[in-house]
């Protein structure tokens, strides 16, 4: 019985994964690389808050466009790290589906993102603009 349940779960989640994976995809090809730059914010104080919730995407293709974005010079240092430290992978799939008080998911979810903006923020402030170029060279 526990492994009937489990293998009905997973199929459950993986097929809800496949189709948000879909959907990003689709998106990804059709608006290019040029319009993440500018739904980035690029060079604006907020770019971190923006790429905190856009991190809160659960699979591995928001993460993927974070770090090519960021290697092309689209994004900040401290924004790249906002967007990948507010990825919970699919575990956040798992908490919002299963978890009883959704009060209390929506608080981690929040904490989540406002830790994750703060420090990028912090360290768009630290680091020098030129970062990548630094780091690259």
């Amino acid at each position: 019985e526990v492994l009937k349940h489990s293998f009905y779960h997973a199929f459950k989640i993986s097929i809800y994964v496949f189709i948000i994976t879909l959907a990003i995809n689709i998106i990804i090809y059709f608006t290019g690389s040029h319009m993440f730059a500018k739904l980035f914010l690029k060079d604006s104080i907020l770019q971190p808050i923006v790429l905190s919730f856009i991190g809160l995407i659960p699979n591995c293709a928001a993460s993927v466009a974070i770090t090519e974005i960021f290697l092309k010079g689209g994004i900040t240092f401290g924004s790249a790290i906002a967007g990948l430290s507010s990825s919970a992978g699919l575990g956040l799939i798992v908490l919002l589906k299963e978890a009883k008080s959704k009060k209390r998911i929506f608080n981690i979810i929040f904490l989540l993102v406002l830790y994750s903006s703060i420090a990028g923020i912090i360290l768009n402030r630290i680091l020098p603009s030129n970062y990548l170029y630094m780091i690259l060279h």
